[in-house]
């Protein structure tokens, strides 16, 4: 009788402790994104107000890299739910932060480049620091995401709405799922202002595409 009422309980138990397990490790890997948001902020303010060009050649730096200062750790590039992140390798990249494992990536920023060089049709941004994203360039921060969760098998460190990118190399579901990646969970999503919001797959970009900075691309 007393082993039939402990295994009930532990019936019980077992699955808000489960709950209040995954609700830790959102608002874990909530913070980080926070932090990320904070250190691109402070390096355009240490930058002439321009965020971190994109890479041209392998071995060039990412932006794990020039983030180090106030990210710190590589440990804060990791989602607590991402059993498995992985990032580029050498010769492709080859500072510590850049190679270390990742779960998140930065927006690549492509419409704005592209409206202002169609000659640039994919929208990226040079290696040259004079062409690096402005941050006096975004006057809506809040409606802007910044960082997402990439897909663990992904290596990307930019997103890019031009390559289908959204589609590509988004985490569909790594909070709350129910293991169908379609369905039934969450990914966080960090914004230039610093909040951070879950949103199900497709509802960053449908009905408006919350990574675009130019309205005509919204």
């Amino acid at each position: 009788m007393v082993i039939s009422i402990i295994a009930l309980l532990i019936g019980l138990l077992l699955p808000s402790l489960a709950a209040a397990r995954e609700t830790a490790r959102t608002m874990q890997c909530s913070s980080k994104m926070k932090q990320l948001v904070l250190a691109a902020e402070i390096y355009a303010q240490e930058s002439k107000g321009k965020y971190p060009s994109r890479a041209g050649d392998n071995g060039d730096a990412r932006w794990p890299h020039y983030f180090r200062q106030t990210i710190q750790t590589p440990e804060l590039l990791v989602c607590p739910n991402d059993e498995s992140p992985i990032s580029l390798t050498p010769p492709q990249v080859v500072e510590e932060f850049d190679i270390a494992d990742r779960s998140y990536l930065f927006n690549g920023f492509n419409d704005l480049k592209h409206d202002a060089n169609v000659s640039a049709p994919n929208g990226t941004w040079d290696e040259d620091d004079e062409t690096a994203m402005p941050q006096a360039a975004l006057v809506n921060f809040s409606e802007v995401i910044f960082f997402g969760e990439k897909e663990s098998s992904e290596a990307s460190f930019y997103l890019d709405i031009f390559a289908n990118d959204p589609y590509r190399v988004l985490e569909r579901s790594r909070h709350g799922g129910t293991g169908n990646p379609e369905r039934g969970g969450v990914s966080n999503y960090a914004f230039g202002d610093g909040h951070v919001t879950a949103y199900e797959f497709n509802d960053t970009t449908v009905p408006v595409n919350l990574w675009a900075v130019t309205a005509d691309n919204r």
